[in-house]
């Protein structure tokens, strides 16, 4: 009988330290996933950042080459009305 109980109480002492270690362990990686999450959107945001940077050059030169093909088309039809 005290060998049983001696068996029952070293099984609760290890199962409870191996909850324990498994709880850190588990707490830690969720500690790094959180900062490496957290980096990774800061540089999410700065590529989004950049390519709306980007986008808005697009849409100025193409704004302005619909200008300039705009101002082309005017002179090319005042000039077929001079003919």
């Amino acid at each position: 009988m005290p060998e049983e109980v001696a068996i029952l109480i070293f099984t609760a002492l290890v199962g409870t330290f191996s909850m324990v270690g498994l709880k850190i362990l588990v707490s830690a990686r969720k500690t790094r996933h959180g900062e490496v999450g957290k980096e990774e959107v800061q540089r999410l945001t700065e590529t989004v950042e950049g390519m709306q940077d980007q986008m808005y050059q697009v849409r100025d030169a193409v704004s302005e080459l619909h200008e300039r093909m705009d101002f082309a088309e005017r002179l090319l039809t005042k000039g077929d009305k001079d003919r």
